[in-house]
């Protein structure tokens, strides 16, 4: 009887401190789309790494939908706190986008995250208005003499069907 009222007790601070507790990549709702578009988490991936001008998330995406998919990417710290700005997409059937930390490497068809902070250890979330999506995602690393490398993420979940 002690541990329920304990548990009780335990759930209401939570509910009456809502300060403390915050959404994190498993049980936030997914981003609000512009038109109201109902929205389902695809994909969650990780480690995302972000260090300007040495490493950089690249998350590349690909629409096999016979429709335009409205869709977001989303990257939590290592305590499972949503960071930087929700990137947005839609994407024509067939097509792809890639979203990357880096604000040089943006191109046309890449969409930057914004107000992106340091990142040792990330993770990604890709939520869309249909799980018909292809999603890949790498680490590129810069070398100090230029070059570059590329390390694909070591877990790339789909999670919708």
């Amino acid at each position: 009887m002690a541990l329920r009222s304990a548990g009780a007790l335990a759930c209401t601070l939570g509910l009456a401190l809502p300060g403390l507790a915050h959404s994190g990549l498993l049980d936030a709702a997914p981003p609000v789309f512009p038109d109201g578009a109902p929205a389902i988490v695809v994909y969650r991936m990780g480690p995302v790494h972000y260090e300007s001008g040495h490493v950089d998330t690249v998350v590349k995406c690909q629409s096999i939908d016979d429709r335009p998919i409205q869709l977001a990417l989303e990257i939590f710290d290592e305590s499972d706190a949503r960071v930087g700005e929700v990137a947005r997409a839609t994407l024509a059937p067939g097509e792809s986008i890639s979203f990357v930390t880096a604000a040089d490497a943006a191109s046309q068809r890449r969409v930057v995250l914004q107000g992106l902070a340091p990142l040792a250890h990330g993770k990604a979330r890709v939520s869309a208005t249909s799980a018909k999506l292809n999603c890949t995602a790498y680490n590129r690393i810069a070398a100090g003499d230029g070059s570059t490398s590329q390390s694909a993420l070591e877990l790339i979940k789909k999670v919708a069907r």
